[in-house]
C-alpha cells in the first residue's frame, strides 16, 4: 500500500507531496530510532522515548497511482498522434 503525509509534528524529515511505501517508511523510521503504527488506513511514525508522534500518513488507493499513469500515456499518445498528423 502506499501512503502521503498528512502532517508532520517535529520532523522536516518527510516530504510531502512525496508517495512513500510502507516498507521505505519503515526503513526510515527504523533509521531515526522511530517506531511504526498501522491504525486501519493510517500510518503514523511514533517516538517512543519522547511519547509524541512525529507524522501521520494517510493510505492512498492502488488504483489511483494506475489511473494517473493510464492519464499520462493518453497524453502522450494524444501529443504523438497530433505531431504526426
Amino acid at each position: 500500500m502506499k501512503y502521503r503525509l498528512t502532517d508532520r509534528e517535529f520532523s522536516r524529515a518527510w516530504r510531502r507531496n512525496k508517495i512513500y511505501s510502507e516498507k521505505d517508511l519503515r526503513w526510515l523510521a527504523k533509521r531515526r530510532g522511530l517506531s511504526v503504527v498501522i491504525d486501519g488506513p493510517a500510518l503514523q511514525v511514533v517516538d517512543a522515548r519522547l511519547n509524541k508522534i512525529v507524522a501521520n500518513f494517510a493510505a492512498i488507493p492502488d488504483t489511483l497511482e494506475h489511473d494517473r499513469h493510464d492519464a499520462q500515456r493518453i497524453q502522450a499518445y494524444a501529443a504523438l498522434k497530433v505531431k504526426v498528423f
